[in-house]
């Protein structure tokens, strides 16, 4: 029985360090482009609107329209835009976007002129019927509601799960595209893994996410996937390079028949000298973790993230935190962060559990690449 093979990649942005790289010949590898064109759709996510620049801003990202006929040598069938730059130059920019997708022959998903719109589910026909539907972390500046443009909002379980029910009226497979989970965590902790959890007890049969910039693990529920991130593809800033493991991804390939689902995948890394994305390992965190696992890493990745915390408030205010090192700094950070993010309290917890001491011996790669 012939397999549908679905590729999902991680960041894409040509901005900041991208945004004049979209003439640049052979910007990613030979191995890389094979493994994407072999797949019969492939599903991009389109970091910021398709559009001429609107305003400025540390945090704010487009694509220019010039980089169209480079993706387009990575065969883009599928733009997922919910995310969180995608209403960076508003809802016109978001529209100049849907016609830039369907004038090339590109489908969409993930955001539209309401909430309805947004989470509206694509089908494609193959293997019994694969219904994907995308969403992104809740916030009102880039979320869709009954009347007003953006992105599918993660939060809104009535209308996910009418999507769900719909999928599965004709489709062997519901595929939920996801932008969540926290920036440069490494390991998901237990309140983003309880949220995938529930969608999938809602009828989601595999979970893409991305949004960390990092590559996290893969998990396994009963026959039922979630990755958790597959971190940077084309996608580089000063904000990320003041963190780790921003410049190494997860080219993902979803293989399906009616009777069952696997996987492929291959690492990447962006050279930052000249921006060309190559092959490369698989990093050591992209592994399958059971719920012992988790219970070992937490402490250490949770640590690791405070560190994420400290170095950005050190980038995003050099003057307030010249020394990041100092007690004091440390613990005026954290207690700012824990007032303006409480859903942090959880990862505080677990960090606190960290004593420093080695894992056990078969977590050797992991606990190697967090340190």
């Amino acid at each position: 029985m012939k397999e549908l093979k679905i590729g999902f990649t991680g960041d894409v942005a040509f901005s900041r360090y991208y945004k004049e790289r979209f003439n640049q010949k052979g910007l990613v590898a030979p191995e890389l482009v094979a493994f994407l064109t072999e797949n019969d759709y492939n599903v991009f996510n389109i970091e910021g609107a398709m559009c001429r620049p609107t305003q400025a801003g540390t945090f704010v990202h487009n694509n220019p329209p010039e980089a169209i006929p480079l993706l387009a040598t990575l065969k883009p069938d599928i733009w997922n835009l919910a995310n969180n730059h995608m209403m960076d130059a508003g809802p016109e920019g978001c529209e100049e976007t849907i016609r830039h997708a369907t004038e090339n022959g590109y489908r969409v998903m993930g955001a539209g002129r309401d909430e309805k719109e947004a989470l509206k589910p694509l089908i494609l026909p193959e293997a019994g019927g694969v219904g994907l539907f995308s969403i992104a972390y809740k916030e009102a500046k880039f979320s869709a509601t009954s009347d007003q443009a953006g992105c599918g909002n993660w939060d809104r379980m009535p209308l996910i799960r009418e999507t769900i029910r719909e999928i599965k009226k004709t489709c062997r497979w519901c595929v939920a595209v996801i932008h969540g989970g926290r920036e440069f965590c490494d390991i998901p902790m237990q309140d983003v893994r309880d949220r995938y959890h529930r969608y999938l007890k809602a009828g989601v049969d595999i979970i893409v996410a991305h949004h960390p910039h990092v590559p996290q693990n893969w998990e396994r529920v009963g026959d039922k996937y979630i990755f958790y991130s597959l971190g940077n593809f084309i996608f580089d800033t000063d904000y990320q390079r003041a963190q780790f493991h921003t410049d190494t991804g997860v080219l993902l390939k979803l293989l399906l028949t009616e009777e069952s689902a696997s996987f492929e995948a291959v690492g990447t890394r962006i050279n930052r000298d000249t921006g060309v994305v190559s092959k490369a390992p698989l990093p050591a965190v992209f592994t399958e973790l059971t719920e012992p696992d988790y219970d070992a890493l937490y402490p250490l990745a949770a640590q690791r993230f405070k560190e994420h915390v400290i170095r950005r408030f050190r980038f995003l205010h050099p003057e307030r935190y010249p020394d990041p090192e100092d007690p004091e700094t440390r613990t005026r950070i954290w207690d700012i962060e824990l007032q303006e993010r409480l859903a942090f309290d959880l990862t505080m917890k677990e960090a606190d559990r960290y004593d420093g001491k080695p894992l056990p011996a078969k977590y050797a790669a992991i606990e190697e690449y967090l340190i």
